[in-house]
C-alpha cells in the first residue's frame, strides 16, 4: 500500500506544482533559473527574489508531498471499501435477476401443467386460471415493478383467437384458459429473456 502511496502522492504533488508536463515543468524550474543566471551573467550578483521563489516553490511541494504521503493510505483504503462495497452489490443484483429468472420459469412450467390439464377429464377451472394469473402478476409487480406487470397483463400484439383444433385433445369448455394461458406464457418468455 505504501508503494501505491507514494506513487500517488508522487503524482498528485507534480500535477499540483506543475510538474507533471515537461512545458509546465520547463516554466515552472526553467524561468525562475533563467532569471538567476540571467541576473547573475548581468550584474554578478544572484537574483535573491528569483532563487527565493524557488525554494519556496521546492518547500511547498515537499510540503504537499509529505502530507499526500500522510493522508494517501486511508484515500486508498477508502476506495478500496468503496470498489468491494460496489462488487457486493453488483454481486447481489445478479443473484437477485438470477433468483427472479428462475422463479419466473418456475410460473411457466406451472402455467403448461395448467395448459395440460386442460385436455385431462378434470380440467382446472377458470377461477384456478385465473388465480394463477394474478399470483404471477403480484409477484412481478412487487419484485420487478409495475412496468413489467402492466407488460405481462398486455395482449398488444398477441394472438387472441382461442385454439378449437379438432383432436386437440383440450376440453371445449376451456379453450379461452388455454389462449389466456398461451399469452401470458409468451409474455413471461419476453420478460425471462430481459434477465438472461
Amino acid at each position: 500500500m505504501w508503494q501505491e502511496a507514494r506513487r500517488r502522492a508522487r503524482a498528485e504533488t507534480l500535477d499540483l506544482i506543475r510538474l507533471n508536463d515537461p512545458w509546465r515543468a520547463l516554466l515552472t524550474i526553467g524561468v525562475p533559473f533563467i532569471a538567476i543566471a540571467v541576473s547573475w551573467y548581468m550584474t554578478g550578483q544572484v537574483a535573491y527574489t528569483a532563487l527565493a521563489a524557488f525554494a519556496a516553490s521546492l518547500a511547498f511541494g515537499l510540503f504537499v508531498y509529505m502530507m499526500k504521503i500522510l493522508l494517501m493510505p486511508a484515500t486508498i483504503a477508502q476506495e478500496e471499501r468503496q470498489q468491494r462495497r460496489a462488487l457486493e452489490d453488483i454481486q447481489a443484483i445478479r443473484a437477485d435477476k438470477d433468483r427472479i429468472a428462475r422463479q419466473l420459469m418456475l410460473f411457466v412450467d406451472e402455467a403448461k401443467a395448467l395448459k395440460r390439464r386442460l385436455s385431462e377429464t378434470d380440467p382446472p377451472t377458470s377461477n384456478e386460471v385465473k388465480g394463477w394469473v394474478k399470483k404471477v402478476r403480484d409477484y412481478i409487480k412487487g419484485e420487478i415493478g409495475y412496468a413489467l406487470a402492466n407488460k405481462f397483463d398486455d395482449d398488444t400484439g398477441l394472438d387472441m383467437m382461442p385454439t378449437k383444433r379438432i383432436g386437440s385433445g383440450i376440453n371445449v369448455r376451456a379453450p379461452k384458459d388455454s389462449a389466456l394461458l398461451d399469452r401470458r406464457i409468451s409474455r413471461l418468455n419476453e420478460i425471462i429473456d430481459r434477465f438472461a
